[in-house]
């Protein structure tokens, strides 16, 4: 297999790497969306940014754990091109746009923390 990165190219043929990459791109390639569904969603998050500042124009979406109606006790995050901004219902003009890095620690310390006992 062979595969480019921002050092050139790189081949690989040992079979246990192989294997490797091969459950990596079937568990990216079966938790992606369709083509379609894709596309869609891109030109969603674009028409969203499109001439003003994307944390006012995007559509921000609540978390699917909250209570719904006016409860204002919600996490939202909104997608723009290059990061994702979270912030709470309450306090809408406070807004997070953490690194990729800090958003996966904080969604690993989250999970652990709703998944250990008490």
């Amino acid at each position: 297999m062979q595969f480019d990165t921002t050092h050139g190219a790189e081949f690989i043929d040992a079979p246990a790497r192989l294997s490797r990459y091969r459950a990596l791109f079937e568990s990216i390639d079966s938790a992606a969306l369709p083509q379609d569904a894709s596309l869609d969603l891109i030109r969603r998050i674009a028409r969203n940014c499109e001439g003003t500042p994307c944390l006012k124009s995007c559509h921000w979406q609540k978390s699917s754990f909250s209570g719904g109606g006016g409860d204002t006790n919600c996490l939202e995050i909104a997608a723009a091109p290059t990061t994702l901004h979270l912030r709470e219902s309450d306090t809408p003009a406070t807004t997070l746009s953490p690194t990729p890095t800090a958003l996966t620690a904080l969604l690993a310390a989250v999970k652990a923390a709703t998944t250990s006992p008490r």
